[in-house]
C-alpha cells in the first residue's frame, strides 16, 4: 500500500502513474478498492461495485481498470473475507475518540465508518 501512496501522490511534472502486478504480491487485495475508494464500510457489494465500475465510483480525476485476473483474485478474497472484526474494533475506537462517547450504530453510518449491518452481521 505504501508504493501505491507513493505513486498516487501529486507531483508538479507527473501526469499518471501505472501500477502493474500489484495486485498478485498482496494477500489482502479487497482492501485495494477500499483504498482508493476511500469507503471504509467493508460492505462486500459496494466493494465490489467499485471493482466492477471503477472509474466511474472512484472519487477525483482518477481513471482505474482491472484486468479480469485481478478481477477474479479481489472477488475471491471478497468471498473469503476474514478478521473483520479487527476492523470492527478499530473504527469503534476512531469513532469513539472522535466522538467522546461510546458510538451508537448511527455513528457508523452518519461518519461513513463501517456499515451497520456488517457489525450486525458479525
Amino acid at each position: 500500500m505504501q508504493q501505491l501512496g507513493r505513486g498516487l501522490r501529486k507531483s508538479q511534472d507527473k501526469e499518471y502513474v501505472v501500477i502493474l502486478d500489484f495486485i498478485g504480491n498482496y494477500k489482502n487485495n479487497f482492501m485495494i478498492p477500499i483504498a482508493l475508494s476511500g469507503d471504509r464500510s467493508y460492505n462486500k457489494d459496494n466493494i465490489r461495485r467499485y471493482v466492477l465500475e471503477g472509474e466511474r465510483i472512484i472519487p477525483g480525476s482518477s481513471t482505474i481498470h482491472f484486468d479480469e485476473i485481478s478481477k477474479k483474485q479481489i472477488f475471491a478474497s471478497i468471498d473469503k473475507l476474514s478478521g473483520i472484526k479487527t476492523f470492527i474494533k478499530e473504527s469503534y475506537k476512531n469513532l469513539k475518540y472522535k466522538l467522546n462517547r461510546t458510538p451508537l450504530l448511527m455513528d457508523f453510518l452518519s461518519n461513513h465508518e463501517v456499515d451497520p449491518l456488517v457489525i450486525l452481521k458479525e
